[in-house]
């Protein structure tokens, strides 16, 4: 294995550009997984990755089901004291939760879409003769997602490269989205964002623009470990302006 420093995911853009929703019976509401399920989330992708991504795709559909060893997510959570129950625990909220991918192109088609609505885990459960396996069977359209490697797939492209550990010494749920965000915007140093995308890359719903500020402001300091940047408020329109002076990756 690598040294934890050296674990390094590809995430397709329009994963990371897209935001999480959770079904109700009154429609989808925008939402965002905990700070402890992103990491869960980015251990299993890398896992996957890993193993399988040299696949074509062409043959996705046969992979949707994968054995994942439940301690293989644990050691790359790269903290203590979270046992194997918390770690099923977010599964079942990843189980729980669809994503919207953003600017998506659907392998196959080749169709174009602003926004692409699917899961993210379509089935899972744990394998009676060995309590460490958990099956999962990813939505197809999410698993491209995963499989799809730049060298591998360099006409598709639109990969970001996370190193796992600067991600997971985020304690923030926040800092985590706005760290893989500013990432994926590699090649620009300045970028802004509106009050809108930032309620749904941050899965709230806060109606007065004071309120993103404030989360912006929480978040700062941790943020600056991984991403050294600037920002400027626009009240008026709603927007906040960043400029980054040096990523670290």
């Amino acid at each position: 294995m690598q040294k934890d420093k050296e674990y390094i995911l590809y995430k397709q853009n329009p994963i990371i550009r897209g935001h999480f929703l959770t079904n109700e019976t009154n429609g989808n509401k925008l939402t965002l997984i905990s700070e402890f399920d992103l990491d869960v989330l980015n251990a299993i992708y890398l896992i996957t990755q890993q193993d399988l991504f040299a696949a074509h795709p062409i043959h996705y559909k046969e992979l949707v089901r994968l054995e994942i060893p439940i301690n293989s997510i644990q050691k790359l959570l790269l903290r203590k004291r979270r046992n194997i129950e918390e770690i099923r625990t977010s599964i079942n909220n990843l189980f729980s939760t669809d994503i919207v991918l953003k600017d998506f192109t659907h392998p196959i088609s080749g169709s174009k879409y602003r926004e692409y609505h699917t899961h993210i885990i379509n089935k899972y459960g744990y394998k009676k003769e060995n309590k460490n396996i958990c099956e999962i069977e990813f939505d197809e359209l999410f698993l491209v997602n995963i499989l799809r490697h730049p060298k591998k797939d360099s006409k598709i492209g639109n990969f970001t490269p996370i190193r796992l550990h600067s991600s997971a010494s985020l304690r923030s749920k926040y800092a985590k989205r706005l760290y893989e965000y500013a990432m994926s915007i590699n090649g620009k140093e300045t970028f802004s964002m509106s009050m809108n995308s930032l309620n749904k890359l941050f899965g709230t719903n806060h109606k007065y623009f004071g309120r993103i500020v404030e989360i912006l402001k929480r978040i700062e300091e941790q943020m600056k470990q991984v991403v050294q940047f600037e920002y400027e408020v626009f009240k008026k329109d709603k927007l906040i302006s960043f400029k980054i002076s040096e990523r670290k990756i």
